[in-house]
């Protein structure tokens, strides 16, 4: 008995519990029902006519209006620069100086050969008296022993130096010293042998004529050692200091002309398509907050080039008003304006949705349901988006928010 009733009343206990799940399942679904059926509150965006500009935002410098490089001719090292950036100089105004020992050594070595030169024409030009060429002979005969002992002191040296056992600047004397014992012996000489024939009286001019062009080689290359300024302008980089090495070609200075200086416009790769010939773009800088200024995009890049990790074209932007504090190299904010229309139907880009290509509001229908409108548009602006067709002035395109919108959803406007 008592078995029995224990089973009766485990029984009662869970028809009773099935009994309340089915009441509380169809709670639910009542609550779903009627809660789906409450319209959800939405704000709108009202079509009105207004102004819209699409604009290209990046960065990019500022450029010298016509800038001048200048280069060393000559190497060696900088032994005076005369300016400093910033300074203002004049067309051939020097800028520096380099130091270079070759040309100055080949200076003195064309003018000892011009002394030569003209002395052999002289003594070709007279007879040589005997007791002159007597003393010529003796002093030939004595350079001849000493430069066979100096001939034979080189070898030595060179020697010593193969087992590091001299210094090479003591080769360097005695190969100094020779080379002029040998000049000296070749002028006497020549002193001895001319007796002046024609030919060799030709021979002495056309020497000293060799000597003379030497020498004015030598000079444009000492003159070349001074860098001077080719226009008049502002140096505005000066990337070489005191001291140092510099090569022919390499530059010494970069100065700015009298021209207005321009915008290079860093214009990522993909979006070249955008900017044509003609674009306004505004023009900013970090430096002086709440300035700006406007340019004119007058040429376009000829290639991509590597900036960072960017690859971009680099248009240059020509300022339409003064613009002293825009330095060159200075970076700047750019916005470009690539394009623009007056008093046409707008959106705000919140209330128009795009999705593989083709543009969308949605709206809300005479019943108070969400239904679809496809909509064409045209200049998209950094806050409104121009409507070409699908909506009328005045129309209200719904702001659908985070939640997704279905056709067909009860909606009321938020007033």
């Amino acid at each position: 008995m008592g078995l029995r009733r224990s089973a009766n009343l485990l029984t009662l206990v869970m028809k009773l519990l099935a009994g309340l799940l089915a009441a509380g399942v169809v709670a639910v679904a009542v609550w779903l029902l009627v809660g789906s059926s409450e319209p959800r509150a939405l704000d709108f965006a009202v079509v009105t006519r207004d102004a819209v500009t699409d604009a290209l935002v990046t960065n990019g410098r500022i450029e010298a209006g016509r800038r001048f490089d200048v280069f060393a001719e000559t190497a060696g090292r900088v032994a005076e620069l005369y300016v400093e950036l910033g300074d203002r100089v004049r067309r051939g105004q020097r800028l520096a100086r380099v130091a270079d020992v070759s040309a100055g050594a080949s200076l003195e070595q064309a003018e000892a050969q011009l002394e030569a030169a003209r002395a052999e024409l002289a003594a070709a030009e007279r007879p040589l008296p005997a007791v002159e060429r007597a003393d010529l002979e003796s002093r030939l005969a004595s350079l001849q022993r000493q430069r066979q002992v100096l001939e034979q002191d080189l070898a030595r040296v060179e020697r010593l130096i193969e087992r590091a056992a001299a210094p090479r600047i003591e080769r360097d004397e005695i190969q100094d010293r020779l080379t002029e014992m040998r000049n000296e012996i070749d002028l006497i000489e020549r002193k001895l042998a001319l007796e002046a024939p024609p030919e060799r009286l030709r021979g002495a001019q056309a020497r000293v004529e060799e000597a003379e062009a030497a020498i004015s080689l030598a000079r444009r290359q000492v003159n070349a050692a001074t860098v001077t300024a080719p226009v008049e302008g502002s140096v505005y980089s000066l990337p070489v200091r005191v001291g140092a090495y510099v090569r022919p070609g390499e530059m010494i200075a970069r100065i700015s002309g009298e021209d207005r200086p321009v915008v290079v416009i860093y214009v990522d790769e993909p979006e070249l398509g955008r900017v044509e010939l003609g674009d306004t773009a505004a023009v900013t800088a970090d430096a002086y907050p709440g300035q700006s200024w406007r340019c004119v995009v007058d040429r376009l890049p000829s290639e991509v080039v590597e900036i960072g990790s960017r690859r971009v074209g680099e248009v240059r932007c020509r300022l339409t008003e003064e613009a002293d504090r825009l330095i060159p190299n200075l970076t700047v904010n750019i916005s470009i304006e690539t394009a623009s229309a007056k008093g046409v139907l707008t959106l705000p880009r919140e209330a128009v949705i795009a999705e593989a290509g083709e543009a969308y509001v949605w709206v809300r229908d005479e019943s108070g349901a969400v239904q679809r409108r496809d909509i064409r548009t045209g200049v998209r602006g950094p806050d409104r988006i121009e409507v070409l067709s699908g909506l009328e002035e005045g129309q209200r395109a719904l702001i659908p928010g985070a939640t997704p919108l279905e056709p067909g959803q009860p909606v009321e406007l938020r007033e």
